[in-house]
């Protein structure tokens, strides 16, 4: 199994883990998602994730000589980020950090489809691009999270379907990564 493979298929399941709540009890997954931009434990979770993926980052990085002071102290001074995270920027830290997230995930996504024999692989990075552009909109303006969302929880039928849209999603990357990956 390639590891592009192994990325299309935890992008598949977690995109039908996430529509699955939308499709079975859409009342539920409405609550859920319109509570999401203010909850703080998902916003937590999410920002020491991507805390500690950036610290990964930086200390494997080859930097140079004028910064290699950086590499040994970045797991020490990722716990310090996260917290001055979470205190400075508690307003609408659950988009802000999901959206990082959908930053960071692409880099191994297209590191994995560069050198995939398949044309195919060209839907990998064409949902990474759509990943980078979500994530900078929910960076740098959360709001439009709550403005994205909105139309996917204005009824319970406008959130199955959308549910089920991206099901059918799920299962198409699910269907490439065992099938061409």
């Amino acid at each position: 199994m390639t590891s592009l493979a192994v990325w299309a298929i935890a992008s598949g399941v977690t995109v039908a883990l996430l529509a699955g709540p939308c499709i079975l009890a859409p009342g539920v997954a409405r609550k859920m998602i319109a509570g999401f931009p203010r909850s703080k434990i998902p916003a937590w979770i999410l920002c020491f994730i991507d805390v500690f993926w950036v610290a990964i980052i930086v200390a494997s990085l080859q930097l140079g000589p004028r910064y290699d002071w950086v590499r040994p102290v970045a797991y020490i001074l990722a716990p310090v980020l996260l917290i001055m995270i979470v205190m400075a920027m508690n307003e609408l830290l659950a988009p802000r950090a999901l959206g990082f997230l959908l930053l960071l995930l692409p880099s191994p996504i297209i590191d994995a489809a560069r050198f995939h024999p398949s044309e195919l692989r060209l839907v990998m990075t064409a949902l990474c691009y759509v990943f980078v552009v979500i994530g900078i909109v929910w960076v740098l303006n959360p709001y439009m999270f709550r403005k994205m969302m909105a139309m996917w929880i204005k009824s319970d039928n406008t959130c199955r379907l959308m549910g089920t849209a991206h099901a059918v999603l799920a299962a198409v990357i699910l269907a490439l990564a065992f099938l061409v990956y």
